[in-house]
């Protein structure tokens, strides 16, 4: 279903957006992220249950914005909660076609808290932090996050010579000479091994911190559930990669990576 309607003379908006549009604003945005992809929304409804709310916002110069946005299906809309993204699914907030000035962010914060909804929350990407914050209405709560940025620019030489830590370059290399295997992809293998360090993890966490293990392993699984992780790469394996690193036929280290 696509609903259209004009937000004013510049802009109208519309929900039940086509993949090429969407894809296409991702790929014309040089700050997109994979947490901002049709992809990782569709994982997200369809590993919690969620319903896509994501609107595209069509300026009268052809310019485009794409908003991702995922509610409760299970809630009446005047009760739910409207997320971009939800807790556990990274950042949300815009991407578009043409960088986008902050009268088009007040066109899209109107829109956005016009909603039907008792609460909006947008966790935005946090290049783009900025211009949400000096935008925003009057009563707009705000909640300081961190988040930490890995300069990729230059390309995997420059980045693993100059950013990444000697004791890190050489624990890689005794690795490679200790015939450690690493494996990538969402196989039950993988998934299996994985699940298991997570485990072994979350005791050791709730050790350190000490908690008694079963509630350690609760609390952690109700903050990130597994079953979540296996959504993200089994709905979007274009946007996310499992690596497990092997040793001696036992798994060793495991990472989920967006992409």
């Amino acid at each position: 279903m696509i609903d259209v309607r004009e937000l004013d003379q510049d802009v109208s908006v519309s929900t039940g957006i086509a993949s090429g549009v969407w894809d296409d604003v991702v790929a014309a945005d040089a700050h997109a992220m994979p947490s901002q992809t049709r992809q990782w929304v569709g994982a997200a409804v369809a590993t919690e249950g969620l319903v896509d709310c994501s609107r595209l916002y069509t300026f009268s110069d052809g310019s485009q914005v794409v908003v991702p946005l995922v509610a409760s299906r299970r809630r009446p809309a005047a009760l739910r909660t409207i997320g971009t993204m939800p807790e556990g699914w990274g950042f949300g907030g815009l991407v578009s076609s043409t960088p986008v000035t902050d009268h088009r962010y007040r066109v899209i914060w109107d829109d956005l808290i016009s909603l039907p909804a008792t609460r909006v929350r947008i966790r935005p990407n946090p290049l783009t932090a900025v211009m949400w914050e000096r935008t925003a209405p009057i009563g707009v709560v705000r909640l300081a996050r961190r988040a930490h940025v890995l300069d990729l620019s230059g390309g995997f030489d420059t980045v693993w010579s100059q950013r990444v830590k000697p004791i890190a370059r050489s624990n890689v290399r005794r690795g490679e000479r200790h015939d450690v295997e690493v494996t990538c992809g969402a196989s039950d293998r993988n998934i299996e091994a994985y699940r298991t360090m997570l485990l072994s993890s979350r005791e050791r966490w709730s050790g350190k911190q000490h908690e008694p293990r079963r509630f350690g392993q609760w609390r952690a699984e109700r903050r990130d559930p597994f079953e979540r992780i296996v959504g993200m790469l089994r709905h979007a394996p274009d946007v996310s990669r499992l690596w497990v690193a092997w040793y001696k036929g036992e798994p060793a280290a495991g990472i989920v990576v967006a992409l």
